[in-house]
């Protein structure tokens, strides 16, 4: 993800935590360890009620891997297909959402 971040400096990451009793500042730590970059925060219950409206229950399901997809002028606001995606995914994906 770092590699696609870096050479694209329009596409912004953020990484939501759905589990509201989660310790935000131990993941940051923890990312921080492994070297991650991208931005993480806990979503407060009625965020993760209002992801589940808007996407169904795979949105919380991480083995899935899911990624919403919003467009830089928010006018495409999309769930990617479940699984994990390549570099070369994810530029399309940007590419088409633009």
């Amino acid at each position: 993800m770092d590699e696609l971040l870096a050479e694209d400096r329009v596409t912004v990451l953020v990484a939501i935590d759905i589990d509201e009793n989660e310790d935000l500042q131990l993941i940051r730590d923890t990312w921080k360890e492994r070297g991650l970059t991208e931005i993480v925060a806990v979503s407060p219950g009625s965020l993760t009620a209002q992801l589940l409206d808007q996407f169904g229950p795979e949105i919380v399901t991480p083995p899935q891997a899911p990624i919403v997809f919003i467009s830089a002028d928010q006018s495409s606001v999309r769930l990617l297909p479940s699984g994990l995606k390549s570099v070369e995914k994810l530029k399309a994906e940007i590419a088409k959402g633009r």
